[in-house]
């Protein structure tokens, strides 16, 4: 999926594979070589501040089993709405979560330096899902567009990795792919309008 990063027709990147197959791992791993190298900030979101530290934890994880990165240039800063996450002195990241959505306005001008979005166990449990995720989702992709073009990606990505759980997600009902789901061939990659599945 990230090989077509650049192509500004796309928005939207969905990866819905089993569990274990190291999809969040390589993924994130990868976002945070891009976002050192291209100076392309990343926002990690969830659903909840409870799940924050989580990401943090799993990024701790990656960069400390990293061959490229090193854990001693990794550092977390807490706010209230979201952790920076910082590599040797620059803040390549935050992590949020969808119930800030309308606080993160406040902070546009700072979030549009990280383009790159990925929400990640975007699939859960029936009762887990906010009812109005697809809004907030939106909300803080609006806060994030705030440049005409960005380098690599041209304009803001969100990618959304989970694992087949149960798709009463509302974010698959505002991307509209429930039914191209359904017929989506397995460990394949196709491009649906404006998003890459």
């Amino acid at each position: 999926m990230l090989n077509h990063l650049s192509d500004p027709e796309l928005d939207h990147f969905v990866s819905i594979t089993n569990r274990t197959d190291g999809k969040s791992f390589n993924y994130i791993h990868a976002l945070l070589n891009i976002a050192i190298e291209y100076d392309l900030g990343i926002t990690f979101i969830c659903r909840n501040m409870m799940l924050r530290l989580s990401y943090q934890t799993l990024i701790e994880e990656i960069v400390e089993e990293s061959t490229i990165l090193e854990k001693k240039h990794l550092t977390f800063i807490r706010s209230q709405y979201y952790i920076r996450v910082d590599y040797k002195g620059m803040t390549i990241g935050v992590i949020t979560d969808l119930n800030n959505a309308t606080e993160l306005k406040q902070f546009s001008n700072f979030l549009k330096r990280f383009p790159l979005m990925i929400y990640d166990e975007f699939l859960a449990l029936e009762t887990d899902y906010l009812p109005d995720e697809w809004e907030r989702l939106k909300t803080i992709y609006e806060s994030i567009d705030r440049m005409e073009t960005y380098p690599l990606i041209v304009k803001p990505k969100i990618i959304y990795l989970g694992n087949p759980i149960n798709f009463s997600s509302p974010i698959l009902a505002g991307l509209e792919i429930f039914k191209t789901l359904e017929t989506h061939p397995v460990n394949t990659c196709r491009v649906y309008k404006n998003k890459l599945n």
